[in-house]
């Protein structure tokens, strides 16, 4: 392959993931998407090492940066049924937010 052609199949296969993790919606249970969030990035991580290798580091990074479950915390403390819905909207939020920062990034990429 030749690099401009090299590139190209960088960019599609990167556009591809990229619009797998765009069509993830709300999680029907608490942790869907944070699960789902990281068996998308364990499949994109080689991708990135083979065609974006200087910005890897970065990209894991991302999806290292996790957050706190606040449905567990709801867990250990015996939480009320109110609580732990909240606990579970707040978590699901959160991995919105990482959902849309991730993004973000491989824009920057493409």
């Amino acid at each position: 392959m030749i690099p401009n052609q090299a590139q190209s199949a960088s960019h599609s296969r990167l556009a591809t993931l990229r619009e797998e993790l765009n069509q993830l919606k709300t999680p029907s249970y608490p942790d869907e998407l944070a699960t789902v969030l990281t068996g998308w990035g364990a499949k994109t991580i080689p991708v990135i090492r083979e065609d974006f290798a200087g910005q890897l580091e970065a990209f894991e990074g991302l999806l290292a940066k996790g957050y706190t479950s606040h449905l567990q915390i709801a867990k250990m403390t015996y939480a009320s049924v109110s609580t732990f819905h909240s606990a579970w909207e707040k978590d699901n939020e959160d991995a919105v937010k990482k959902q849309h920062t991730i993004l973000t990034f491989i824009d920057g990429l493409l």
